[in-house]
């Protein structure tokens, strides 16, 4: 059995001191090792988060020549250039505004005809790099999800084809106009590649997670709730809001 560790825990009042508090610790991460390999996600969450890294490059406060990202999931198949890609969000919300290597981006490939063929290229991607810090975010609804590792995920999943949840996909229809476009599926990181980061920052917001901190952060370590798995970590920083930490007491 893995060693289960306490995870450090800060509430702060409101989404925006959240994304300010992550952003402020990805930027210190980069100056103290400005090659440092960083673990991205998407969704709604850390869209504030990328909107204060690429002011702070613009306000020259941080430099990301350096650094290599390795995002955690992309749906598939989609089109790169499909505004509900995460190829898309990348480019959108970071990486069109600052100066992160082209040749250091990386991210699975929604158009591959092979998705096993690219799950297995990904994790050679993942096992060529050492992870310095992971930011990780939490799944809608009880799916407890990180990246998009569902409920029945095992802790030494890798990377791979994982179809979606029902409540995911209710979550995630708003990114798409046309509610046709959603692919039942994506390629994601496992639970296992998540887990090999030096260092992993968790966050959530609003009371919509609340009951997912709670099961993740206070209930059994099962596959039932793959972010449970985040305790057998030994640096985990978890950083939410007050709606999110509701119901921890």
């Amino acid at each position: 059995m893995s060693e289960v560790y306490t995870p450090s825990i800060t509430v702060l009042d409101s989404p925006a001191d959240v994304e300010a508090s992550v952003a402020d610790l990805l930027i210190d991460q980069i100056s103290q090792k400005p090659n440092s390999v960083l673990t991205l996600p998407t969704g709604g969450t850390p869209i504030g988060i990328y909107g204060l890294l690429v002011a702070a490059y613009q306000a020259r406060r941080v430099d990301f020549s350096r650094i290599t990202t390795i995002n955690l999931d992309e749906y598939w198949p989609i089109k790169n250039n499909h505004p509900a890609s995460y190829a898309y969000y990348m480019n959108d919300h970071f990486f069109n505004h600052v100066n992160v290597p082209l040749e250091n981006q990386n991210i699975p490939n929604g158009e591959a005809h092979d998705v096993d063929r690219e799950a297995k290229r990904y994790e050679q991607v993942i096992k060529q790099h050492a992870i310095d810090l992971g930011l990780i975010t939490l799944g809608p609804g009880e799916t407890c999800h990180i990246g998009f590792n569902e409920r029945g995920s095992a802790e030494d999943s890798r990377v791979r084809y994982v179809p979606l949840d029902e409540q995911t996909k209710q979550a995630n229809l708003r990114f798409f106009n046309n509610s046709e476009d959603m692919p039942e599926g994506a390629i994601t990181q496992g639970v296992a590649d998540i887990l090999q980061a030096k260092r992993i920052l968790f966050m959530a917001t609003g009371e919509h997670k609340a009951w997912g901190v709670r099961r993740s952060l206070m209930g059994d370590i099962s596959s039932d709730a793959p972010a449970s798995f985040l305790r057998h970590h030994p640096n985990v920083t978890v950083i939410i809001d007050q709606a999110a930490a509701s119901l921890l007491n």
